[in-house]
């Protein structure tokens, strides 16, 4: 089979032929020879059996007288009439009793002879192949009659050996016949394979031109249908015409892939945003637009050949992708919020990514867009950390309560050393021990509460750690628990355990937790003007987690919101009190953060049975 496999198709067309004519022309042989054969030998014993008939016939009277010499001489002259001579090998005749009257050969009779062929009463004549000496020979028997009875039987020997020669002469005849007969099979078949597969090599050798880029090929070519008229309307000029078809249509894909490229290249080079095409397997970049040179410092020879880790991280799904190649991007199109990316001179600026799968120049791809956000997020800053110096301001009162308590402790102390050494008394060492302790450890509640309020007052920066969302949680209620004291409201917080780490800003978390608390506090004294009642409220935080997510619930007692309203207090300016008495950022500001973070922030109210807002966050990818 593999050596078929490396004919072509003419030889497989020209072999397949010959092998056909040859399995036909051996069987037409076979069945041919035997029947000619058969047909033969049947016809020579004819002649054997009317030769005995004739010669039975004669001798009838001389059998009966016993003239010996008289049947001697008509064997001898019906074995050499005509061309009998070379066929029959003897003659001989004896009685009914087997005695022995006349024969034909020249020395003793062969007494193997004697008693051969018998024929049966019943029987016409009888035929038997016998051997004697070296000879072969089939016997004919032929019973002699007088009234009707049998008086004696002629035997005639046909020469097996003559017979064979015949045979054989008519074989070759035959072979030599058959041999012509494929010899002119064979040239039709070597004729009939050329006229067949020559247009095959016509539409070979367009195709082959094809390949080359050749696709004016038709024009050339018109003419093949035309000239080979012997197979018009065949499969083969169903070809052709198939072949011109395709080679219109890959021309026509061909301008309209030309035009398409040169769209391609034009909203490449004039796209106002940077764009990269790398390489899917290394992410290596391929290509870079002007816009990508500009906006990150380099020549167009520095980007292509670059990794494009080396201008920045891909982060999505809450989880950072350096571009490498242990780290394959989906078969979608994925976006990546506020990614670091530096330009030449490592100067640090934020983007938004866009990376979609692509092919270009035959290979697969990826597309990279990216938007310079860094202004934006600069000034998203200075509106959080507006946000931040307010509440600041509103929770003076409880901050200044909370220092006080160590001040006053400290205070304490030193006022009873002070009275100690005025009185001129000796203060005991444990004593003096105990005040100095009670001293240190005011000052270092002092300074943890000066240092939460420094850090939730820090202005947030835009990178990303590993973070527990317990920990910010922690630190907001730290610093809000005391003014909510002061307002008679009870807050608690339910933490989870084996809390899912999350991908983050800790500062920005921790303005979401503070602005929901807020939010909670301000329904809350909303609801007691309304209903003209100073305690009984309660703040509820709660974190767990839930099918490998970070969920935060923030419950209060508050006024609750209504169906209408609730569809619109994420909307930036939108807010429902009073005014000077808030803008409508804060939740706007909880929900970008939680967005941005790749969460979702779901609210549960009703007027006058409190809300709920839940905050989910997806763990961090390892």
């Amino acid at each position: 089979m593999m050596l078929l496999d490396r004919l072509s198709h003419k030889n497989k067309i020209f072999f397949a032929s010959v092998a056909v004519i040859l399995f036909v022309s051996v069987g037409i042989a076979l069945v041919a020879r035997w029947v000619l054969v058969s047909s033969l030998i049947q016809r020579l014993e004819q002649r054997g059996v009317g030769i005995a008939e004739s010669v039975a016939e004669e001798s009838a009277p001389d059998v009966l007288n016993g003239h010996g010499e008289a049947l001697n001489r008509l064997l001898f002259k019906a074995s050499r009439l005509g061309n009998r001579e070379t066929l029959i090998a003897y003659m001989f005749i004896a009685d009914a009793k087997g005695r022995l009257l006349a024969h034909t050969f020249e020395g003793a009779f062969p007494l193997k002879l004697r008693h051969i062929n018998p024929v049966n009463r019943e029987a016409h004549h009888g035929i038997e192949r016998i051997t004697f000496g070296d000879e072969s020979a089939y016997d004919i028997a032929f019973p002699i009659r007088a009234d009707n009875e049998r008086i004696g039987f002629v035997h005639v020997g046909l020469s097996k050996s003559q017979i064979d020669e015949i045979i054989g002469r008519l074989r070759i005849t035959f072979l030599g016949f058959i041999s012509v007969i494929i010899l002119i099979f064979f040239g039709v078949a070597h004729w009939l394979s050329g006229y067949i597969t020559r247009p095959m090599g016509e539409l070979i050798r367009k195709a082959e031109e094809i390949s080359r880029g050749n696709l004016e090929i038709e024009t050339a070519d018109r003419g093949l249908s035309k000239a080979n008229k012997g197979y018009r309307d065949d499969e083969i000029e169903q070809l052709s015409d198939a072949f011109n078809r395709m080679t219109a249509s890959i021309r026509a894909s061909r301008e309209q892939l030309g035009e398409s490229e040169q769209k391609y290249r034009y909203l490449f080079d004039s796209g106002p945003n940077p764009v990269f095409v790398v390489s899917r397997n290394r992410y290596i970049i391929l290509d870079a637009n002007p816009a990508a040179e500009e906006a990150y410092g380099y020549d167009r020879s520095e980007l292509i050949g670059r990794p494009f880790g080396d201008l920045g991280t891909f982060e999505y799904e809450n989880g950072k992708h350096e571009i490498s190649g242990e780290n394959r991007l989906t078969n979608v199109c994925v976006m990546s919020s506020r990614s670091r990316h530096y330009r030449k001179e490592n100067r640090a600026f934020y983007v938004n990514t866009r990376a979609c799968p692509g092919i270009y120049q035959g290979r697969e791809v990826i597309i990279l867009a990216t938007n310079d956000v860094t202004e934006s997020m600069e000034k998203d800053a200075q509106l959080i950390q507006a946000s931040k110096m307010k509440s600041l301001g509103e929770m003076s009162a409880g901050i200044a309560h909370e220092l006080n308590q160590p001040l006053n402790a400290i205070k304490m102390g030193n006022d009873f050393l002070i009275l100690m050494l005025e009185k001129g008394r000796v203060i005991p060492p444990e004593k003096l021990a105990q005040v100095a302790k009670e001293v240190s450890a005011q000052v270092s509640r002092a300074s943890g509460i000066i240092m939460r309020l420094r850090d939730f007052a820090r202005k947030a920066d835009f990178s990303r750690v590993e973070v527990s969302v317990n920990d910010p949680i922690m630190n907001v209620v730290k610093i809000f628990g005391q003014q909510l004291k002061l307002q008679d409201i009870d807050l608690r917080f339910l933490s989870g355990k084996d809390m899912p780490t999350v991908l983050a800003s800790p500062n920005r978390l921790e303005q979401v937790f503070f602005n929901l608390l807020s939010n909670a506090r301000d329904a809350i004294v909303q609801n007691r003007e309304a209903l003209n009642i100073n305690a009984g409220s309660q703040i509820t935080v709660r974190s767990f987690s839930l099918r490998g997510r970070a969920v935060i619930s923030v419950s209060d007692t508050g006024i609750g919101i209504s169906k209408d309203t609730r569809d619109k207090i994420f909307e930036p300016f939108f807010t429902t009190k009073e005014v000077g008495k808030g803008m409508g950022l804060g939740l706007a500001i909880v929900y970008e953060i939680v967005v941005e973070h790749g969460g979702e922030i779901r609210v549960h109210s009703g007027v006058g049975i409190g809300t709920t807002f839940v905050v989910v966050l997806p763990q961090m990818r390892r």
